[in-house]
C-alpha cells in the first residue's frame, strides 16, 4: 500500500505540471518578452529628412505576442530635400520580424506622415532593446548657384557708390522655388542725385519677384537693396548674375 500511494502522488504531480487537472494550472508559466526601449535609425545618416527616433517606455508581453508602434514624422529639412521616402523598416534586433508596415511612405514637403509597422516577438523569452532600421530616399537640391555677381549699370556713373556686394553670394534651392537676398554697397560724396531704380537677373529662368526699389542714394552711407528671386523650372548650375540700375537726375 505504501508502493502504491508513491505511484499515486506521482501522477498527481505530473498531471499537474501538465495542465491536465481540471482547477490546477500548469506550473510553468509561457515565456515573457521586455521590450525596454524601441530605436528606429533612419539610412544614409546624412539624410536630412528624418532624425532618430527613440522610446523608452517599456512594453512586457507573452512570447510570439505581436504590437503595433507608430511614429509621426515630420520634413525637417524642406529647404534642402523634397520627395522624403521611408521605403521599407529592418528588424535589426534578433528574433523579432516584421509583421506588416505602411511604406513606402512619402512625407509632403513641408508635411507630415505617420508611419505604423507591426512587430512580431520571438519566441524565447527576451529582456532588452528593440532595434530597428529604415532606408530612407529623397530629392536633393537641383538649383546650384555657385557665385551671385553684382554690378552697377551703367558701370560709371557720378553717383559715388563702391561695387555692391551679394548676400548670400551662393545657394542651392530646388526648382520653381525663390529665394531672398541683398545687394549692399557704400554711398560715398555722390556729385548729383542718384536712385537705384530696378533690379535685372540673368541667365534667363531666374526672375525678380520683388526689389525694395526705388533706393535713393545718400552720402557716407551703408545702403542696400533687398530682393526676392525666383529660381528656374528646370535644373541649373552655374552662377548668377544681378544688375541694379542707377538713375541720375
Amino acid at each position: 500500500m505504501v508502493a502504491g500511494a508513491v505511484v499515486a502522488v506521482g501522477a498527481v504531480l505530473l498531471l499537474a505540471i501538465g495542465g491536465l487537472i481540471p482547477g490546477v494550472g500548469p506550473l510553468f508559466g509561457p515565456a515573457k518578452v521586455t521590450v525596454t526601449s524601441v530605436t528606429l535609425t533612419f539610412t544614409p545618416s546624412t539624410n536630412p529628412c528624418f532624425s532618430v527616433y527613440g522610446s523608452t517606455s517599456s512594453l512586457t508581453a507573452a512570447a510570439q505576442a505581436k504590437d503595433t508602434i507608430s511614429v509621426y514624422l515630420t520634413d525637417e529639412a524642406p529647404d534642402r530635400a523634397h520627395q522624403c521616402t521611408v521605403q521599407s523598416i529592418q528588424v535589426d534586433t534578433r528574433g523579432f520580424s516584421l509583421v506588416s508596415e505602411n511604406t513606402p511612405l512619402t512625407v509632403p514637403n513641408f508635411g507630415k506622415g505617420l508611419l505604423i509597422f507591426t512587430v512580431g516577438f520571438p519566441s524565447a523569452a527576451y529582456d532588452g532593446p528593440l532595434n530597428l532600421t529604415a532606408p530612407v530616399t529623397f530629392q536633393g537640391p537641383n538649383v546650384n548657384v555657385t557665385g551671385i555677381h553684382v554690378a552697377w549699370s551703367p558701370s560709371s556713373n557720378s553717383c559715388g557708390v563702391y561695387p555692391p556686394t551679394a548676400n548670400p553670394s551662393s545657394l542651392s534651392g530646388f526648382s520653381g522655388g525663390s529665394f531672398n537676398g541683398s545687394a549692399v554697397y557704400w554711398d560715398v560724396s555722390p556729385s548729383s542725385y542718384c536712385s537705384v531704380t530696378s533690379v535685372t537677373v540673368a541667365p534667363s529662368g531666374f526672375t525678380v519677384l520683388s526689389a525694395t526699389v526705388p533706393d535713393p542714394v545718400g552720402a557716407n552711407n551703408l545702403d542696400g537693396v533687398s530682393f526676392e528671386i525666383g529660381l528656374p523650372a528646370t535644373n541649373y548650375t552655374g552662377a548668377l548674375n544681378v544688375t541694379l540700375y542707377l538713375t541720375v537726375t
